[in-house]
Parts: C-alpha cells; sequence; structure tokens
C-alpha cells in the first residue's frame, strides 16, 4: 500500500466533520460540482485546446500530488461540493488515477464520479476507471470522418478512440456523451451534424455540441449551437428536455438536452452549450476548477486563480483551506466577458476545460 494510499485511509477514518457553510460567490451561486485536472500533458493537440506553436507541460514537480488533490476535494465536498469530474489535458495519462479515484468514490458526500478524455487510452482503461466509481464518461470527438479527425487532433486514431467507447458501454458505462467543438477547421454545414447525430446514436451515446471559445486568445468564429438546433430541428422532430426530466436533473450541467420523439430515433437525445451566444449562459453556474498546478479557479474564462498548492505543501490541510477556497470566489464576475472581447490568456489544455 502506498503513501497515497495509506493517507486517505486515515482521512477516511477521521471522525464525522460538522457541517460547514457551502461555497457562495457574490451572485448568491452555490458551488457544487468541481471539475479537477490531474495533468497539463495531452497525446492529441487539437487547436481549440493547444496554440499553434504546440504546448510544453508542466514538469511533475509542478503538478499537484494525488493526495493534495484527495484533500482538496475533501474539503470542498466538506463545502457542499458532490459532483467531481477528473479532466486533463489528458487525464489517462497520469499513473494511478483509478486509485484517486477509489479514495474519492468514498467519500459520502459525492454523488457522481465523471471523466473527460480523448478516449485514445480508453480501451485499455475503462473497465478500471468503472471499478473505481467513475460512471458518467465524455469522450472529445469532433467527427467520425477518419482523415478530418486525424487532422484535427493532429494524429489522433479515430478507430481507437471507436474501440475505446465500445469497451467502455461493455464494461458498464451507460452514459457516454461525444463532445464536439464547432472548429472552423471543420466544415459546419447541416449534413455533417445530421451524420455526427446519426452515428453517434448507432453506437449508443449521445451527440452535444459546444461554442467554441475564444481561450488563449484564439478567435471564436460566429458558428452557434442555436443553427446546429434549427438544422437539425428541420429533419428531426425535437422536445427540449426540462429540469423535471431525472437525467437532466442529475445532470444539472451547462448543457441543454433535446429529445427526438418521433421516427427512426425516436428516445435518442443531443446537447448543446452555448457559452457565447447564450447571455444567461452564467446564471445558474454551480463550478469550480482546480488546475493540475494547483490553482483554484471559479470561472473557466477568467485567468483569476488562487494557489492551493502553496498552503497545501506549508501544512494546511482540512478547514484550514476553507479561506484560500472563499477568496477565489470573492471576486467572481455574474457572467464571462469572452462575448465582449475579453478571452482568458491560458490555453484551454492547461486548464482542464
Amino acid at each position: 500500500m502506498n503513501s497515497f494510499t495509506r493517507s486517505a485511509l486515515d482521512a477516511e477514518r477521521s471522525p464525522t466533520r460538522s457541517p460547514a457553510q457551502p461555497i457562495r460567490d457574490p451572485s448568491d451561486r452555490r458551488v457544487s460540482y468541481l471539475r479537477v485536472s490531474v495533468t497539463d500533458r495531452c497525446n492529441y493537440l487539437c487547436s481549440y485546446c493547444a496554440p499553434a506553436e504546440g504546448w510544453t507541460a508542466s514538469p511533475r514537480a509542478e503538478l499537484l500530488l494525488f493526495e493534495e488533490i484527495f484533500e482538496v476535494i475533501k474539503v470542498m465536498t466538506w463545502r457542499g461540493v458532490n459532483r467531481v469530474r477528473f479532466t486533463g489535458g489528458e487525464p489517462l495519462l497520469r499513473r494511478d488515477l483509478c486509485e484517486l479515484i477509489t479514495r474519492v468514490n468514498t467519500l459520502p458526500e459525492i454523488k457522481e464520479i465523471a471523466l473527460t478524455t480523448n478516449g485514445h487510452l480508453l480501451e485499455r482503461m475503462a473497465h478500471s476507471l468503472f471499478e473505481a466509481g467513475a460512471r458518467r464518461l465524455n469522450v472529445s470527438l469532433d467527427t467520425f470522418d477518419p482523415d478530418d479527425f486525424r487532422r484535427v487532433t493532429k494524429g489522433g486514431d479515430l478507430a481507437r478512440v471507436l474501440c475505446g467507447i465500445a469497451e467502455a458501454q461493455e464494461v458498464g458505462f451507460q452514459d457516454v456523451v461525444l463532445n464536439a467543438v464547432l472548429t472552423p477547421e471543420l466544415e459546419q454545414t447541416p449534413a455533417r451534424w445530421r451524420q455526427l447525430c446519426e452515428e453517434s446514436w448507432q453506437r449508443g451515446v449521445t451527440p452535444r455540441w459546444i461554442e467554441m471559445m475564444p481561450i488563449g486568445g484564439q478567435p471564436a468564429p460566429p458558428i452557434t449551437v442555436q443553427q446546429v438546433l434549427g438544422a437539425l430541428s428541420e429533419e428531426l422532430e425535437l422536445r427540449a428536455e426540462g429540469v423535471s426530466c431525472q437525467r437532466s436533473a442529475l445532470q444539472r450541467g451547462p448543457a441543454r438536452y433535446y429529445e427526438v420523439i418521433s421516427g427512426s430515433f425516436r428516445g435518442q437525445r443531443l446537447g448543446l452549450i452555448s457559452p457565447m451566444s447564450d447571455p444567461h449562459f452564467c446564471a445558474s453556474c454551480n463550478r469550480a476548477r482546480l488546475t493540475a498546478r494547483g490553482g483554484l479557479r471559479a470561472c473557466l474564462a477568467d485567468d483569476a486563480e488562487v494557489d492551493l498548492k502553496s498552503p497545501l505543501r506549508a501544512g494546511l490541510n482540512g478547514p484550514a483551506l476553507s479561506p484560500f477556497i472563499d477568496e477565489a470566489f470573492s471576486t467572481k464576475k455574474p457572467q464571462h466577458l469572452m462575448a465582449q472581447g475579453a478571452p482568458p490568456l491560458s490555453v484551454m489544455t492547461g486548464l482542464g476545460g
């Protein structure tokens, strides 16, 4: 048993913590969802994540240890977080990730553990991830065309990713979502959107489009998810899922989902995420982001962050981290300013999405 496992077990045996005040921002939005980047390395170089000149990952010593990540997750669950999503870079590149997921799964406050991956290593790791306690899986996949996929990812292997998705379904993942960014590198047409829908549904997964954001100073194309919805609505009878829908109520994320209510694809779903075109996108934001280097961010679109690595390595833990967490949210804006030309300078692979 390594030191991380011993320290985690000791923490789990500690007395029950008293209730704490939930994390809230100045707009009185409550934080219940933590995205944790475990690495800023990636084996793909998609243009909307990495700069054109490439990306240099952080030295290992600058990344949070898993003991430190677990300590942050523990105190944030004490403060009201009940959902955790592991991201990267590419999270499956971080050794012993399943061990961390196993520990997080023991926390009684946690209702859901999810993972976002490019799928390149998924076939080999799907069983271990599921056994560890991960239950929701998002796979970044913009196209089912192998040549386009290779071009967008700078060398990705579509066949390998699809094998990974199939293996994930085989071992028990029931809610697999494909994240497709509306990147200008691909021709965005109704025919392409319909093809992505049909091929996703035939494979038993849910397609979801995301408006490209000007993270890292990249220009955001004008195409919106409303254009996608409008085009698909001409061929499919779609109904928006309300908050009373069990699946939507559980997800409580930034996506809006639509269900096909007639025809051969009846019962299938698609999702849309509209950070650029929806002026109310931020109104119900419940998310926090922990970067691989230990920065706690209240907003993906704001480079302001609070350093948690330094206090952790100075020996602070548990409730002693609360003032740093509150500081991170004390100046959170009512909404992001990307549409007003004020995007963050950090690139996506360094933030965790």
